[in-house]
């Protein structure tokens, strides 16, 4: 079969939307890879419940498969595969006028075994990167940027300019708390604190990308909104794998430290996590690790050191709770805010964190589709909620 596949050149290979059968023709090949601890079923069952979403829903996710339109078989051959994800973003000039633009999320990129080594993936993400450009250029914001996080290193994407930028992430050995009470000051979070927090942590971002920028700095920032449609996506991805692992939907997505006398509620600091699974093909094991998924200072100049370390404290006691009742194997923040960083460092060495340069998985990695470089391009709030 495979000596009757085209080139990767040929004028008939071009990018194509799967139809239904076809779209569960490549979960079933993706499972033994993307469905760790999860039967085919399950993992089948997780993917159509994902599409219902309010982030995929409604041409919010798109499949992509690479084909031959020339090919006679029936049915057509899907040489590679993919996925892209809208999400809600600002682009921030220099001067702080903010525009509000679709970034894309690209996700599953997958070739079957037998069609490897052909050149078919990076002859999508070229078409992909094309198509996306012209929807640019067609409408300006419809693409604004896009996004991916590989876990093939830095060289395949960044050779078709997705290229890796902040990559560094603080881990910590999950060690369960001696005392499972809520520590002072803490409010666990739920599902029903979510929506009021993402929309305060998206007013946050605006205020901070409309700040001007120096005299003579001309970064370009940009960045992906912490809104609600995106932390549910993660949430359910979350309670499908829960549900299978523990028997139960999770009820904790995170915690909140309020510190006491005036004005404490307007210093808040919080964090909202997710359990996931990593693993299970090619004989490597199935781990869980617990991801913060965002994490906020409400007021960072008005919050002194010691209401911060004692938020950090208060947060990751009932993080650690939860890893450990997850069979977590570690606890990471991505690309922390330089102060929470050396908080933990200098005021909270028991936790054991380590500062983490990721170089071969989950590798943040940005295209710009707007005018000038890349390289003039700050990718802000580059934080694990952006996965998918």
């Amino acid at each position: 079969m495979t000596s009757q596949l085209p080139t990767v050149n040929d004028a008939s290979v071009g990018l194509a939307n799967p139809t239904r059968d076809e779209q569960r023709q490549i979960w079933r090949a993706t499972h033994p890879s993307w469905g760790p601890g999860l039967t085919l079923d399950q993992y089948l069952e997780r993917e159509e419940y994902l599409l219902t979403t309010p982030l995929a829903k409604d041409g919010g996710l798109t499949p992509w498969i690479l084909t031959d339109s020339a090919a006679a078989a029936s049915p057509r051959p899907v040489l590679s595969s993919c996925e892209t994800i809208k999400k809600r973003a600002v682009v921030a000039n220099p001067s702080g006028t903010l525009t509000d633009v679709t970034a894309h999320g690209v996700a599953s990129v997958f070739t079957y075994p037998e069609y490897r080594s052909r050149g078919y993936a990076g002859r999508m993400m070229a078409l992909l990167g094309e198509e996306l450009a012209r929807q640019e250029e067609a409408a300006p914001g419809a693409a604004g940027f896009s996004i991916l996080f590989s876990d093939i290193g830095p060289k395949f994407y960044a050779n078709h300019q997705w290229m890796p930028i902040g990559n560094t992430h603080i881990e910590f050995p999950v060690a369960a708390p001696a005392s499972k009470a809520t520590p002072a000051g803490i409010t666990e979070l739920d599902d029903s604190h979510l929506a009021a927090l993402a929309a305060r942590d998206e007013e946050l971002l605006r205020a901070q990308l409309a700040r001007p920028l120096d005299p003579g700095d001309t970064k370009i920032r940009a960045a992906v909104m912490p809104d609600l449609n995106t932390f549910e996506w993660q949430y359910r991805r979350e309670d499908h794998m829960l549900r299978h692992f523990l028997g139960r939907d999770p009820s904790v997505r995170g915690a909140l430290h309020t510190p006491p006398g005036e004005n404490g509620d307007k210093r808040r600091v919080w964090g909202l996590w997710v359990r996931t699974r990593y693993g299970g093909a090619d004989g490597y094991p199935v781990i869980t690790l617990l991801h913060f998924l965002r994490f906020v200072m409400e007021d960072e100049a008005a919050t002194t050191d010691e209401e911060l370390t004692a938020a950090l404290e208060g947060i990751m006691a009932v993080a650690q709770r939860e890893a450990a009742d997850a069979n977590c194997k570690s606890v990471e923040i991505w690309n922390p805010p330089a102060r929470v960083l050396t908080t933990f460092k200098e005021k909270l060495p028991q936790l054991q964190g380590k500062v983490v340069e990721r170089d071969m998985h989950n590798l943040c990695s940005f295209r710009w589709f707007g005018p000038g470089s890349v390289d003039n391009v700050e990718w802000v709030a580059n934080e694990k909620f952006e996965w998918c």
